[in-house]
Formats: C-alpha cells, sequence, structure tokens
C-alpha cells in the first residue's frame, strides 16, 4: 500500500493492471487473509514496478539477522512513514 501511496496508483489502476478485480486485488493487500500465491505476489509487484524475489533463507541465519537488524528497520519505516505524511500534508 506504502508504494501504490507514493507512485500515485488506485486500488482500481492496481487491479487493471493485474488483470483482476477489485475485490481481489483488495484481499491480496489484507495480510489478515491466507492463500496468497507467488503468482499473485510477482503480479502485484509488476503492478506497482517493482520485482518480486523469493528466496529461502535458514531459519538461524534469518533469527540472527531479525535480532541485529530488526529493530533498525522498524526505525527506517516509521521514519520514511513520518517523512511521507510531512510531504503529504505540504502538498
Amino acid at each position: 500500500m506504502e508504494v501504490m501511496r507514493r507512485r500515485k496508483i488506485s486500488l482500481s489502476e492496481f487491479a487493471r493492471r493485474m488483470r483482476t478485480s477489485c475485490t481481489s486485488a483488495k484481499r491480496l493487500l489484507d495480510h489478515t487473509v491466507p492463500g496468497v500465491t507467488l503468482d499473485s505476489l510477482g503480479r502485484a509487484a509488476r503492478a506497482v514496478g517493482m520485482a518480486f524475489d523469493p528466496g529461502l533463507i535458514e531459519v538461524s541465519k534469518q533469527a540472527t539477522y531479525l535480532k541485529k537488524y530488526g529493530p533498525k528497520l522498524r526505525q527506517r519505516e516509521v521514519a520514511k512513514d513520518a517523512l511521507y505524511a510531512r510531504k503529504s500534508q505540504r502538498a
């Protein structure tokens, strides 16, 4: 959703680019709905001009990475959201 906001892509335009219905696109964006396919994620990424690159990572490495960088990643996300909100208010 953040990328859609930054690139000013509406839900209906997102659905059109994915070649699906607005309902399906909305369901894809809802993190509580299970059953998202890799194909859908790839089409969604392309619809907003991004690439989707799924990969596997060892559980122990993932845990170490998240323990080391997780808080910093979250701080960056919060800072980006705050910056975007300030820019939106100026416009």
